[in-house]
């Protein structure tokens, strides 16, 4: 079977067995996912600190993508969530108060500013997503606080 099937040539595509507008709102929310699976991908090649909760991150926002979708999937967001916010806290008792914008430092300051700004696109996506249909509250505290463990990593040496 050929990628290339010609069903999405006139803008919609197919999700679990309906076509949608190739601009709804899910497609669009699923669409700032892979671009934030895709970036985190580079930031996994990029680090070179251990960070156990990266390696996961793309697999969980795989997931997730399969949940707004409308797959059946298992994925425990509460203790992942509990996991990241452990790592926030562990990770702040290192760090000065930040009161001021911050400027990306390195190059890996810059991909993780990247991926925390593409993250917070993704959440805003999700924001609207819904207001049109409610979505699990669990996805849209993990990636909000994804975005804040992205932000403190690109603090980690500062």
């Amino acid at each position: 079977m050929s990628i290339v099937t010609k069903t999405g040539d006139k803008g919609e595509t197919g999700v679990m067995g309906k076509r949608l507008s190739k601009d709804d709102v899910l497609l669009e929310t699923i669409g700032e996912l892979d671009e934030l699976m895709a970036v985190m991908g580079i930031v996994k090649l990029k680090i070179k600190i251990n960070e156990l909760i990266i390696k996961n991150i793309n697999n969980d926002l795989y997931k997730i993508s399969g949940l707004l979708a409308g797959w059946k999937v298992e994925i425990d967001l509460v203790s992942k969530i509990k996991k990241m916010e452990d790592e926030i806290y562990k990770k702040e008792k290192k760090m000065k108060l930040v009161n001021r914008f911050l400027k990306p430092g390195d190059d890996l300051d810059v991909w993780l500013n990247w991926a925390r700004t593409v993250c917070r696109r993704a959440e805003r996506r999700m924001v609207s997503l819904n207001k049109v249909e409610k979505i699990d509250k669990n996805i849209l505290i993990f990636i909000n606080r994804l975005s804040d463990y992205l932000f403190i990593l690109s603090r980690r040496q500062k």
